[in-house]
């Protein structure tokens, strides 16, 4: 295992998940979504250790997004400290009411 230095064991661990729902929507989103994303960590001081993401998949439901199944297995693993996206609504359409972006 890496040993982290004095900065990195301060700064705490994030992760990224992005997704879009339809094909009507540009593969681009994703990326797009992971950089202004990574830029709000870097203001913050947040290390990003991981993304995850889910392309053509329904915010609705987590029927089929494997991406962020695969985060909350980590999530429950204590593997990142804070959860980045460019929206609520990424991760749910009930939570995306109040939209706030990074």
């Amino acid at each position: 295992m890496k040993k982290r230095s004095p900065i990195e064991e301060t700064r705490k661990r994030a992760t990224i998940y992005a997704q879009f729902s339809t094909d009507l929507q540009n593969e681009r989103s994703i990326e797009d979504q992971l950089s202004l994303c990574q830029s709000y960590a870097e203001r913050e001081g947040l290390t990003v250790i991981s993304t995850y993401e889910d392309q053509a998949r329904s915010g609705g439901s987590v029927m089929g997004r494997e991406g962020l199944l695969r985060m909350l297995d980590q999530a429950r693993e204590r593997s990142f400290d804070v959860v980045i996206v460019e929206a609520l609504d990424r991760l749910s359409r009930d939570m995306g009411r109040s939209r706030r972006h990074p």
